[in-house]
């Protein structure tokens, strides 16, 4: 988890937490890195705040999904099916948000 300046300690404990669900949704280990942001929108019609999510697996295989939630309104049932992982592998290409 890397922590910005500006982040405070509560936004911290919400980060950690969707870390948490994302660590147990996909069963990661505990070497495999993940990276939960909450970004602000820089598209119109999207909603102001949303959380990103990338995570690596052993082999190097990385995977983003986004979710329309500020991040401490993200829960479990937001998260992607563990089986439908393979859905959000990212290939490095851009797309719509």
């Amino acid at each position: 988890m890397f922590k910005l300046g500006f982040v405070s300690n509560v936004q911290l404990q919400e980060l950690k937490r969707v870390e948490a669900l994302v660590r147990d949704r996909f069963a990661l280990d505990a070497q495999d890195l993940i990276l939960v942001s909450e970004l602000r929108a820089r598209q119109e019609g999207f909603p102001e705040l949303h959380t990103q999510i990338l995570f690596w697996e052993g082999g190097g295989t990385r995977y983003r999904c986004v979710i329309f939630l500020p991040v401490s309104q993200v829960g479990v049932e937001d998260l992607p099916l563990a089986w439908a992982k393979g859905a959000f592998k990212d290939t490095g290409q851009s797309d719509c948000c």
